[in-house]
């Protein structure tokens, strides 16, 4: 089913990281640039009711290379939307049309499949997203995960992996890269269940 539509959850950082690194690539951003926003205003802009949201007043402060780190590392909510205001939903979404990445779409919510999840690692990998530079800083920031009960979570520890987690409500995805001594691969599961504990597992099962 690796053409089935998923909400998207925190995956869609992967999108905003790539776009920023472009930018910067371009001269239009700046790893030490700061970025500051009222809570309330980024809820507004990204339509998060209150209900929803993780955070409902004050300010976010933070480097356009300190939101990237958070956003992949810890999944930072408020990195991830402070970095996608600065860089432009219309950016993201130029993103994934020049780079075929035709079933994901970032409104509200944002939606992928499977394919285009694998799609995105395997241009990654094969340095075609931004240059090389900025492409080792990507995978670097993937290794430095923290979120690891999913794919992640049966392989043998001397393994590198560089992965990014998409968990909201009934959702949890996983995709990576894994570099082995016998060869590397990419491994992408999205997953809608009514037990999403249960399909935490399931991933890291999949993976093993």
């Amino acid at each position: 089913n690796e053409d089935k539509s998923f909400e998207a959850g925190s995956l869609y950082k992967l999108w905003v990281l790539a776009t920023a690194f472009r930018l910067i690539e371009k001269g239009q951003l700046n790893e030490d640039e700061v970025l500051s926003q009222d809570i309330e205003e980024l809820n507004r802009k990204f339509e998060i009711d209150k209900e929803n949201a993780e955070l409902t007043e004050g300010l976010i402060s933070l480097s356009v290379k300190d939101a990237m780190h958070q956003m992949i590392t810890i999944s930072h909510n408020y990195a991830s939307l402070l970095l996608a205001d600065r860089v432009k939903i219309s950016k993201v979404s130029e993103f994934l049309s020049e780079n075929g990445f035709k079933d994901s779409v970032v409104g509200q919510p944002p939606k992928t499949t499977s394919s285009d999840i694998a799609l995105y690692f395997e241009k990654l990998y094969k340095g075609e997203l931004v240059n090389p530079e900025n492409t080792q800083k990507i995978l670097d920031l993937l290794k430095k995960q923290e979120l690891n009960d999913g794919l992640p979570k049966y392989l043998p520890s001397g393994l590198k992996i560089g992965h990014k987690t998409g968990d909201i409500g009934m959702f949890k995805h996983d995709g990576c890269i894994v570099f082995s001594e016998k060869g590397d691969y990419i491994i992408v599961v999205l997953s809608q269940s009514d037990l999403p504990i249960g399909a935490q597992e399931k991933i890291a099962e999949i993976s093993k």
